[in-house]
């Protein structure tokens, strides 16, 4: 089987080398696979999924790509992937997007979630609570504030994050969210009832690390004319909830339904095709697609029924 994709994947035209690119680390059960978006204009585009975090496995990548005509990448605060790029693209600017710090932020979030906030009666609560409040139903603002009104800690978490979206929807810069990082006692002290002490939102500590550690990257993006379509950041939430959902498959398999499963968008220059990427809107449609298909097929067989080829 694993012979047989890589020859569909060899087969497939040569790679169109986008201006600007994101890379991000997605996780898919317990594995770490790169995902690479090609940025064409406003549209964003799969390009690539690679096996692993590594030096090597991003460099093997980069050399399909004509790197003199790479101007931006956008990455995730990941060593390896920081180094490959800085070694690959010399004159290309490198970055952390406001897209990855929100992430970064909502991980945390989530994290606080699992621990304070498991059995509560709110519906697909990862997805509510971590969305901005202004685009809640009013059955589920009255279901959160009722759940948070018992759940002092998620409470306190939830009034900070909140108000970082929207604090960061007007502008902000690396000192205003490690303000809002050092500010998180006293959003706990606003819900904590007397005498009551609540545990520390540690959590988003991971925060400060991340615009330390890359001050310089950040500060380019904020130092930005034009700011990448906004079309980056939901490609990117589009694709990791997409992943959330598929059930299990090995690297090779997962390669082939994002890569090879889907119609690339082409275009010909000089007499030659070339691959310019799967739009998301398209991947994440497929990807749902082979979803409920292989869920189907499993209901099937657990209710004794055969699968019609």
């Amino acid at each position: 089987m694993r012979r047989r994709l890589r020859m569909k994947t060899e087969q497939l035209p040569p790679l169109e080398t986008p201006d600007a690119m994101t890379i991000f680390v997605a996780y898919y059960y317990s594995a770490a696979y790169p995902v690479v978006l090609g940025l064409y204009g406003e549209t964003v585009k799969l390009i690539d999924v690679l096996s692993e975090s590594s030096e090597s496995a991003y460099a093997v990548f980069f050399t399909g790509l004509d790197k003199g005509k790479v101007k931006q990448v956008f990455i995730d605060p990941d060593e390896q992937l920081h180094s490959a790029v800085t070694t690959a693209f010399p004159d290309a600017q490198i970055m952390l997007s406001e897209e990855c710090i929100q992430r970064y932020v909502r991980d945390a979030f989530k994290d606080v979630i699992k621990k304070d906030g498991s059995r509560c009666f709110i519906h697909q609560r990862y997805h509510t609570l971590s969305k901005s409040e202004s685009y809640l139903s009013e059955y589920e603002q009255k279901q959160v504030a009722s759940t948070l009104k018992r759940r002092h800690r998620l409470g306190a978490a939830y009034n900070a994050y909140q108000e970082l979206l929207h604090s960061m929807a007007t502008g902000w810069n690396i000192e205003h969210i490690l303000g809002w990082v050092d500010d998180l006692p006293e959003y706990l002290t606003d819900v904590a009832d007397e005498g009551e002490q609540l545990e520390a939102l540690w959590e988003f500590d991971i925060i400060k690390d991340l615009l330390r550690l890359y001050e310089p990257q950040v500060n380019t993006y904020l130092a930005l004319e034009s700011k990448p379509p906004a079309a980056m950041a939901s490609a990117v939430m589009s694709v990791l909830d997409s992943l959330e959902e598929m059930p299990y498959c090995i690297y090779d398999v997962l390669h082939a339904r994002m890569l090879l499963n889907v119609e690339h968008d082409r275009i010909v220059k000089d007499g030659t095709i070339y691959r310019i990427g799967v739009p998301v809107e398209r991947l994440t449609e497929k990807m749902h697609d082979i979803t409920r298909q292989i869920k189907k097929k499993r209901e099937n067989e657990d209710n004794g029924y055969e699968p019609e080829d």
